[in-house]
Protein backbone atom coordinates (compact mmCIF):
# COMPACT_ATOMS: atom_id res chain seq x y z
CA UNK A 1 0.00 0.00 0.00
CA UNK A 2 1.59 3.35 -1.07
CA UNK A 3 2.26 5.99 1.53
CA UNK A 4 -0.29 8.81 1.72
CA UNK A 5 2.41 11.47 1.29
CA UNK A 6 5.47 10.10 -0.65
CA UNK A 7 7.28 13.45 -0.49
CA UNK A 8 6.94 13.64 3.29
CA UNK A 9 8.12 10.06 3.62
CA UNK A 10 11.16 10.76 1.41
CA UNK A 11 12.01 13.87 3.45
CA UNK A 12 11.75 11.88 6.66
CA UNK A 13 14.02 9.17 5.20
CA UNK A 14 16.63 11.76 4.17
CA UNK A 15 16.52 13.34 7.63
CA UNK A 16 16.86 9.93 9.28
CA UNK A 17 19.86 8.98 7.11
CA UNK A 18 21.53 12.33 7.80
CA UNK A 19 21.02 11.88 11.55
CA UNK A 20 22.38 8.34 11.42
CA UNK A 21 25.49 9.49 9.52
CA UNK A 22 26.03 12.26 12.08
CA UNK A 23 25.78 9.72 14.91
CA UNK A 24 28.26 7.41 13.20
CA UNK A 25 30.67 10.32 12.67
CA UNK A 26 30.37 11.32 16.34
CA UNK A 27 31.02 7.75 17.47
CA UNK A 28 34.04 7.46 15.15
CA UNK A 29 35.39 10.78 16.47
CA UNK A 30 34.89 9.64 20.08
CA UNK A 31 36.73 6.37 19.40
CA UNK A 32 39.61 8.20 17.74
CA UNK A 33 39.77 10.76 20.56
CA UNK A 34 39.79 8.10 23.28
CA UNK A 35 42.50 6.12 21.46
CA UNK A 36 44.67 9.21 20.85
CA UNK A 37 44.37 10.46 24.46
CA UNK A 38 44.38 7.12 26.24
CA UNK A 39 47.75 7.62 27.93
CA UNK A 40 47.13 11.24 28.95
CA UNK A 41 43.66 10.32 30.29
CA UNK A 42 45.16 7.51 32.34
CA UNK A 43 47.88 9.80 33.68
CA UNK A 44 45.29 12.45 34.58
CA UNK A 45 43.09 9.89 36.37
CA UNK A 46 46.07 8.53 38.32
CA UNK A 47 47.19 12.02 39.31
CA UNK A 48 43.68 13.02 40.34
CA UNK A 49 43.27 9.85 42.39
CA UNK A 50 46.64 10.40 44.09
CA UNK A 51 45.70 13.99 45.01
CA UNK A 52 42.18 13.21 46.20
CA UNK A 53 42.45 9.59 47.30
CA UNK A 54 41.14 10.21 50.80
CA UNK A 55 38.16 12.22 49.52
CA UNK A 56 37.29 9.66 46.85
CA UNK A 57 37.43 6.74 49.28
CA UNK A 58 35.40 8.65 51.89
CA UNK A 59 32.76 9.56 49.31
CA UNK A 60 32.57 5.96 48.10
CA UNK A 61 32.25 4.68 51.68
CA UNK A 62 29.51 7.19 52.46
CA UNK A 63 27.62 6.26 49.28
CA UNK A 64 27.76 2.57 50.16
CA UNK A 65 26.56 3.31 53.68
CA UNK A 66 23.63 5.48 52.57
CA UNK A 67 22.61 3.21 49.69
CA UNK A 68 23.36 -0.19 51.26
CA UNK A 69 19.86 -1.55 50.72
CA UNK A 70 19.69 -0.36 47.10
CA UNK A 71 23.13 -1.80 46.34
CA UNK A 72 22.18 -5.13 47.89
CA UNK A 73 18.95 -5.23 45.88
CA UNK A 74 20.78 -4.43 42.63
CA UNK A 75 23.22 -7.25 43.26
CA UNK A 76 20.41 -9.70 43.98
CA UNK A 77 18.57 -8.62 40.84
CA UNK A 78 21.72 -8.95 38.73
CA UNK A 79 22.44 -12.40 40.15
CA UNK A 80 18.87 -13.56 39.51
CA UNK A 81 19.09 -12.31 35.92
CA UNK A 82 22.48 -13.89 35.19
CA UNK A 83 24.15 -15.91 37.98
CA UNK A 84 27.09 -17.01 35.81
CA UNK A 85 29.37 -13.95 36.31
CA UNK A 86 28.87 -14.20 40.07
CA UNK A 87 30.20 -17.76 40.17
CA UNK A 88 33.78 -16.64 39.70
CA UNK A 89 35.78 -14.08 41.66
CA UNK A 90 36.07 -10.81 39.78
CA UNK A 91 32.94 -11.33 37.68
CA UNK A 92 32.60 -10.70 33.95
CA UNK A 93 35.44 -8.18 33.74
CA UNK A 94 37.88 -10.60 35.35
CA UNK A 95 36.78 -13.43 33.05
CA UNK A 96 37.32 -11.34 29.91
CA UNK A 97 40.55 -9.59 30.95
CA UNK A 98 42.36 -12.50 32.56
CA UNK A 99 40.98 -15.58 30.87
CA UNK A 100 39.49 -14.41 27.59
CA UNK A 101 36.17 -15.98 28.56
CA UNK A 102 32.73 -14.59 27.87
CA UNK A 103 29.92 -15.45 30.32
CA UNK A 104 28.45 -17.87 27.79
CA UNK A 105 31.76 -19.76 27.54
CA UNK A 106 32.09 -19.88 31.32
CA UNK A 107 28.51 -21.14 31.57
CA UNK A 108 29.39 -23.91 29.11
CA UNK A 109 32.38 -24.95 31.26
CA UNK A 110 30.15 -24.97 34.33
CA UNK A 111 27.56 -27.09 32.51
CA UNK A 112 30.14 -29.54 31.15
CA UNK A 113 31.33 -30.18 34.72
CA UNK A 114 27.77 -30.29 36.09
CA UNK A 115 28.72 -27.48 38.46
CA UNK A 116 31.31 -29.71 40.18
CA UNK A 117 35.06 -29.47 40.72
CA UNK A 118 36.88 -31.34 37.96
CA UNK A 119 39.34 -32.76 40.51
CA UNK A 120 37.32 -33.93 43.51
CA UNK A 121 33.86 -33.98 41.94
CA UNK A 122 32.23 -32.00 44.75
CA UNK A 123 29.76 -29.17 43.93
CA UNK A 124 31.42 -25.83 43.28
CA UNK A 125 30.61 -22.88 45.51
CA UNK A 126 29.89 -19.60 43.76
CA UNK A 127 32.19 -16.60 44.05
CA UNK A 128 35.73 -16.69 45.37
CA UNK A 129 35.52 -20.44 46.04
CA UNK A 130 35.58 -21.28 42.30
CA UNK A 131 38.86 -21.08 40.37
CA UNK A 132 39.86 -21.52 36.73
CA UNK A 133 42.72 -24.00 36.96
CA UNK A 134 45.35 -24.06 34.22
CA UNK A 135 48.93 -24.99 33.42
CA UNK A 136 51.03 -22.20 34.97
CA UNK A 137 54.01 -23.01 32.76
CA UNK A 138 52.08 -21.56 29.82
CA UNK A 139 50.19 -18.57 31.28
CA UNK A 140 50.91 -16.51 34.43
CA UNK A 141 49.07 -17.16 37.69
CA UNK A 142 46.04 -14.93 37.00
CA UNK A 143 45.83 -15.65 33.28
CA UNK A 144 44.76 -18.60 31.15
CA UNK A 145 43.90 -19.49 27.58
CA UNK A 146 42.07 -22.26 25.75
CA UNK A 147 45.35 -24.19 25.39
CA UNK A 148 46.38 -24.40 29.04
CA UNK A 149 42.98 -24.32 30.76
CA UNK A 150 42.29 -27.56 32.69
CA UNK A 151 38.91 -26.87 34.26
CA UNK A 152 36.97 -25.29 37.11
CA UNK A 153 38.26 -26.27 40.54
CA UNK A 154 37.15 -25.67 44.10
CA UNK A 155 39.42 -23.60 46.34
CA UNK A 156 40.82 -26.51 48.43
CA UNK A 157 41.75 -28.50 45.32
CA UNK A 158 43.21 -25.44 43.63
CA UNK A 159 45.41 -24.78 46.69
CA UNK A 160 46.31 -28.48 46.97
CA UNK A 161 47.64 -28.89 43.44
CA UNK A 162 49.37 -25.52 43.68
CA UNK A 163 51.23 -26.57 46.83
CA UNK A 164 52.12 -29.84 45.07
CA UNK A 165 53.52 -27.84 42.16
CA UNK A 166 51.01 -29.42 39.75
CA UNK A 167 52.86 -32.75 40.07
CA UNK A 168 50.47 -35.76 39.86
CA UNK A 169 53.29 -38.12 40.90
CA UNK A 170 53.88 -36.15 44.09
CA UNK A 171 50.16 -36.19 44.87
CA UNK A 172 50.05 -39.97 44.34
CA UNK A 173 53.01 -40.46 46.71
CA UNK A 174 51.35 -38.22 49.29
CA UNK A 175 48.09 -40.18 48.98
CA UNK A 176 49.88 -43.53 49.26
CA UNK A 177 51.91 -42.49 52.30
CA UNK A 178 48.83 -40.96 53.91
CA UNK A 179 46.93 -44.25 53.48
CA UNK A 180 49.75 -46.21 55.14
CA UNK A 181 50.11 -43.75 58.02
CA UNK A 182 46.35 -43.54 58.57
CA UNK A 183 46.00 -47.35 58.62
CA UNK A 184 48.65 -47.52 61.38
CA UNK A 185 46.84 -44.83 63.34
CA UNK A 186 43.54 -46.70 62.93
CA UNK A 187 45.13 -49.88 64.29
CA UNK A 188 46.56 -48.03 67.29
CA UNK A 189 43.24 -46.37 68.03
CA UNK A 190 41.54 -49.78 68.21
CA UNK A 191 43.62 -50.50 71.31
CA UNK A 192 43.06 -47.69 73.80
CA UNK A 193 45.61 -49.14 76.22
CA UNK A 194 48.44 -48.11 73.88
CA UNK A 195 47.33 -44.50 74.02
CA UNK A 196 46.97 -44.71 77.82
CA UNK A 197 50.51 -46.07 78.16
CA UNK A 198 51.83 -43.28 75.97
CA UNK A 199 50.18 -40.66 78.19
CA UNK A 200 51.53 -42.35 81.32
CA UNK A 201 55.04 -42.42 79.85
CA UNK A 202 54.81 -38.75 78.96
CA UNK A 203 53.69 -37.79 82.45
Amino acid sequence: MPHKDPERRAAYQREYEATRRDQERRRAYQREYVTAHKDSKKAYDNERYADKRAQILAAAKEYRSVNADAISQRRKTAYAADPVPHRIRGGVRFLKRSHGLWPEQFALLWKQQDGCCYLCGKPLVAGKQTHIDHDHSHCPADRSCSLCRRGLACQPCNILIGMARDDPGLLRRIASNLEVAQSLVTERLRDGSIQDSLWEAAS
